[in-house]
């Protein structure tokens, strides 16, 4: 049998932390002195070590006593270790946000020099942006985004400015100039989102939400406000031959792939190639190729996709791939089907 003094020294712990023990009932002294002291059994001494290792797993003293007492202990404590890996889970998730948002802003503080005495650095801005990015993106996304972002800057710059020029002269969402300025503002969108329209419609989303995360981007509200028009109108045209579901799927990414195929397609207009030479039949492979990545394979897709840019003339503004291409391209195509006997 061991005083409470004895058991403290072998446990590391102190004697007020055996006395709480004893008054909340957790390890109870099996006996008591002549004089009143403590006496703790090897059993007390077993429990009391069993409140140890769950206290270092992170388990509170109420779901301790629960664990450790009760009709049915094992079932009761299967419970509370389930529970006690959840919350274990979900803190190891939340450090890893707090983590990825640390890097992120450590990130960020290597702009400060670039930022040439600007009134505010860089990583202050965006610690005061955090709680609005982070409602909609992961740090992990959002630190692929700003570094993505940082190094397309300088392509976006002047495109917002064509924008705002447009907006102040009051140009119509629909006009043929601001459409082609549409286009590019989508394809720049693809770019800083890998092709993901989800999340570029996710950051869209984000923006005008909180306005305050576009003029981090040098984006004011009204011009946003305005180039989202267009979009919209751009998008409803689209949709017009494609449903949501198939919209979602489309690889947006490729505009790169389309406007070097315009350039090998506006060559052969302008050298006069016959639509049956080898390179007229490698131009139509290629387009169908393009075709099917950007339907994700899908022929229904690939049908819709070619449909909706062939009959709205919106769409047509801006895309790498003319009027002309596309006739080109459906004189190709008929010269290579075997002709009926």
């Amino acid at each position: 049998m061991l005083k409470v003094g004895e058991l403290a020294r072998q446990t590391g712990l102190t004697v007020r932390t055996l006395h709480h023990y004893d008054q909340i009932g957790l390890v109870v002294p099996s006996a008591r002195s002549e004089a009143g002291y403590r006496l703790y059994a090897p059993a007390d001494v077993r429990r009391l070590q069993s409140v140890q290792a769950l206290r270092d797993l992170g388990f509170g003293l109420a779901r301790i006593a629960q664990m450790l007492a009760g009709p049915a202990p094992d079932r009761v404590a299967r419970a509370q270790i389930e529970a006690q890996l959840r919350e274990v889970d979900a803190a190891i998730a939340r450090s890893r946000q707090v983590r990825e948002q640390l890097s992120l802003l450590l990130q960020t503080v290597a702009l400060d020099e670039a930022g040439g005495g600007a009134d505010e650095s860089p990583w202050r801005q965006l610690l005061q942006l955090l709680p609005a990015f982070s409602a909609h993106f992961s740090a992990r996304e959002l630190r692929s985004v700003l570094r993505r972002w940082q190094q397309l800057r300088a392509q976006w710059l002047p495109l917002i400015e064509q924008v705002e020029a447009l907006r102040l002269a009051l140009v119509p969402a629909d006009a043929p100039q601001l459409q082609r300025l549409a286009q590019q503002w989508m394809d720049q969108s693809m770019r800083l989102m890998h092709g993901n329209l989800a999340l570029a419609l996710r950051w869209a989303r984000m923006h005008e939400q909180a306005p305050e995360t576009a003029r981090h981007q040098g984006i004011a509200p009204a011009t946003l406000q305005y180039i989202g028009q267009a979009i919209a109108l751009r998008m409803a045209a689209l949709q017009r031959h494609v449903d949501a579901d198939q919209l979602m799927r489309l690889d947006a990414g490729l505009a790169s792939r389309w406007q070097q195929w315009a350039v090998l397609a506006q060559r052969l207009l302008e050298q006069g190639t016959g639509v049956q030479t080898p390179e007229a039949r490698r131009l139509l492979a290629q387009w169908d190729a393009l075709l099917a990545r950007m339907a994700r394979q899908d022929a229904a897709l690939q049908v819709a996709i070619a449909r909706a840019y062939a009959s709205e003339p919106l769409l047509q503004h801006g895309h790498p791939v003319t009027p002309a291409m596309r006739a080109l391209v459906q004189r190709i195509r008929e010269a290579s089907e075997p002709s009926e006997a």
